[in-house]
């Protein structure tokens, strides 16, 4: 039997990685060493590995535990739960950024400002 491989890119990081037909989009965010929140491991449990997957990507529907973490409005945006949302083809996935690391971001950027500021003061 020959192996049964998709590519998956992940974006903002550009990374395209091919992994067997059937693995979740987890297992390649592991694989290609892509930052992905999932702090009950792949369990569906805790719902923070959420993705969104570009439309004409074709998957299988959302299961019970996806309808549990992600609103329908979400799941009609895209949104999937990584550990949970198996490949059956090619697919593009955006990963949002992690809300943590977003604040962090956004004060060092208004330090940042607030320092130029009192250079030219």
């Amino acid at each position: 039997m020959k192996n049964d491989k998709v590519a998956i890119r992940f974006q903002p990081q550009r990374t395209e990685i091919a992994i067997e037909r059937g693995s979740t989009i987890l297992d390649a965010a592991l694989l290609g060493k892509v930052t992905l929140s999932h702090k009950c491991g792949g369990h569906g449990s805790c719902g923070t590995c959420k993705v969104i997957v570009d439309s004409k990507t074709t998957l299988e529907p959302p299961n019970l535990l996806e309808h549990r973490h992600l609103a329908e409005a979400q799941l009609g945006m895209g949104y999937r739960l990584a550990c949970q949302c198996q490949l059956t083809g090619p697919a593009t996935v955006q990963v949002p950024e992690d809300p943590l690391r977003r604040v962090v971001r956004e004060l060092l950027a208004a330090m940042r400002e607030t320092d130029k500021a009192n250079m030219t003061d």
